[in-house]
């Protein structure tokens, strides 16, 4: 047999190429929704086996992800989110202490009469 009619045949059994391929991929795509499905079904199977090592992996995976939704949410309102307020680059650290904030942006202001006094450095 000539390889032009080895083509051909194969071309005939197989189904040919006018589809380009795209039955022979819906049987892949078929299969591996088969194998996702047994994979699925063998870990249920299991889980319901061993209860304490399923009631660890929930309880675990519970903590970590209201963990990392506890943290983004710190995140996203400090840093990330601007502040609500108007001009919010002109904003000054108030206090009384001298060494909260230093450098050419630091202010001391004395707000009221009940704050003690400060020695100057």
């Amino acid at each position: 047999m000539s390889s032009e009619e080895a083509r051909r045949r194969a071309l005939q059994e197989f189904g040919g190429t006018r589809d380009g391929g795209k039955r022979l991929d819906r049987r892949a795509a078929a299969r591996r929704f088969d194998v996702l499905e047994q994979d699925l079904r063998y870990a249920v199977r299991g889980l319901v086996h061993r209860p304490g090592f399923t009631a660890v992996a929930v309880l675990t995976l519970a903590l970590a992800i209201g963990a990392n939704t506890a943290v983004f949410t710190v995140v996203n309102g400090v840093l990330l989110r601007p502040l609500p307020f108007p001009d919010p680059d002109r904003l000054m650290v108030v206090s009384y202490w001298p060494n909260v904030c230093e450098g050419p942006a630091r202010r001391t202001v004395a707000v009221g009469s009940r704050l003690p006094d400060v020695p100057p450095k």
